[in-house]
């Protein structure tokens, strides 16, 4: 049975260091993980930033 994990904070509270770290976890346990990203902006993250890597 599918489950989905949110995770949710203020900016800069480590969200996206939270799911890079996690994701890899998730995949060496033998499960299927992706990461989606919601946002306001039309434009991803540029690279640099934690969010333009998960991009």
């Amino acid at each position: 049975m599918p489950f989905i994990v949110a995770v949710s904070g203020f900016k800069n509270s480590g969200k996206t260091t939270l799911c890079r770290k996690l994701l890899p976890l998730l995949k060496d346990a033998g499960l299927d993980a992706a990461y989606v990203k919601r946002t306001h902006e039309e434009v991803l993250s540029p690279e640099g930033t934690d969010s333009g890597q998960l991009a």
